[in-house]
């Protein structure tokens, strides 16, 4: 009897919890929905991308974080499409956040929605497909079929990697949205000091809607927080039926407080036992998966340079954009090191580059990028002030006997050019893309 009472207590209290993050991501989406899109702000690479795919007889997935700005590319891509003569009747925009779509939650009549407004075909544009049953179903049919050309959007790694993803293996054209980086965000705020912005940027991060309606700092703050909470719930705790979403909420929070150090399963459970819980490495190692895969969290696996193998073990971790950290974790000088580490990550995998944390010997490199055939080793200091530094910066990098490109980026400006041929490159510069 007293077990049944507490199962029964768990599920009150968990169904409390998704009650509570419908009307949290519902508040953001709305707020989202009906201001951004009239302050949109243009993302050209991703209009480009979605053209590019329209050649190609696959399936266009935006994938990403929520609130990234997937919505406004779509809603971007549909004025692209109607500036090229498409008949407005023929494009077809469904988000699955508006309780307006609410009974298409099953492909079928998902399917039946579609062929009545679609007739004669066009392009169905779906937001947040995930929230569709088996909607890979209704996706590989249309792909098949060929007159409704679809373009979907999801807030979860995992989208095509279910069983029922299969069915569109190797025709999938995947287009990963990363939030504003900071040329997108110099471009549109030309007029702002680039030293100014860029310290904004350090504090606020890139999610759209935050630029586009100019958050003061605290706003800012405050509407990150609200959206890891979002995110959590909708895309971790509802998705994963979590039990324990304060543990979740407390191992995030870890791998956040640890950006660029390393942060393995084992570690955090050893954290657990510090604070006098139980928290097996198998449920930590199942909740950091699930972090990744709802973009809150970016892993990046040890790769031993001589070897050319990646590691095993001591894994890093990074925020899916640097506002996420200060929403949870708050504003502390002493993290400025790790942020700067993040946003080079991040503009990295904008950019396509796979990468690694390299490891050579004793030594390590903070990010060894990879793209296709060629190889970029970047070292990540806040400043060069001390010899110590320097030696750390310069001495990894030399010690690796390649002549792929190296460079050691700085936030603030050095008292050295360089060191035997590796430069010294300015966060601001490298994020700009002036190198």
């Amino acid at each position: 009897m007293e077990v049944n009472q507490f199962e029964a207590g768990q599920s009150v209290f968990f169904e409390l919890v998704l009650l509570l993050s419908i009307v949290i991501d519902n508040s953001l989406q709305n707020t989202d929905s009906s201001t951004i899109l009239d302050n949109m702000i243009p993302r050209p690479a991703y209009i480009e991308q979605l053209r590019r795919a329209e050649r190609l007889p696959l399936l266009p997935v935006l994938t990403g974080i929520r609130r990234c700005g997937k919505s406004s590319i779509l809603a971007l891509y549909a004025d692209d499409l109607l500036a090229r003569d498409t008949d407005p009747s023929r494009i077809l925009r469904i988000n699955m956040e508006s309780l307006e779509f609410d009974a298409l939650r099953d492909y079928r009549a998902m399917g039946r929605f579609v062929g009545e407004k679609l007739p004669h075909g066009g392009y169905l544009l779906l937001d947040e497909a995930q929230e569709v049953d088996s909607w890979e179903r209704l996706a590989a049919s249309l792909l098949a079929e060929g007159a409704v050309r679809c373009v979907l959007t999801g807030s979860n790694a995992s989208l095509l990697s279910s069983d029922l993803g299969r069915l569109l293996t190797g025709r999938v054209f995947e287009i990963p949205v990363e939030t504003l980086s900071f040329a997108e965000l110099a471009s549109i705020r030309n007029d702002a000091s680039l030293d100014r912005l860029l310290s904004r940027y350090i504090r606020v991060g890139g999610f759209p809607v935050l630029h586009a309606l100019e958050y003061d700092n605290d706003s800012a703050a405050a509407y990150s927080s609200t959206l890891v909470d979002a995110v959590l719930m909708r895309d971790v705790v509802q998705r994963h039926s979590i039990r324990d979403p304060d543990a979740l909420k407390r191992i995030l929070a870890f791998a956040f407080d640890n950006v660029g150090s390393i942060t393995s399963a084992r570690r955090i459970t050893e954290y657990w036992k510090s604070q006098r819980r139980s928290v097996s490495v198998d449920t930590t190692v199942n909740y950091l998966t699930y972090l990744c895969d709802s973009f809150l969290l970016r892993q990046v696996r040890r790769l031993d340079l001589r070897g050319r193998q990646h590691l095993e073990y001591g894994e890093k971790y990074y925020a899916g954009d640097v506002g996420l950290r200060r929403g949870l974790l708050g504003v502390r000088s002493s993290d400025i090191a790790g942020v700067v580490d993040n946003l080079v990550y991040l503009e990295l995998v904008r950019r396509g580059w796979r990468v690694s944390v390299g490891v050579v010997g004793e030594r390590e490199i903070d990010f060894v990028a990879q793209k296709g055939e060629s190889l970029c080793y970047y070292q990540v200091c806040a400043a060069i002030d001390t010899q110590s530094t320097i030696d750390r910066a310069f001495g990894a990098l030399e010690a690796v006997d390649d002549q792929w490109p190296k460079a050691v980026i700085s936030l603030s400006p050095s008292p050295i050019a360089g060191r035997n041929g590796i430069p010294v490159i300015l966060l601001q510069d490298f994020l700009l893309g002036v190198e």
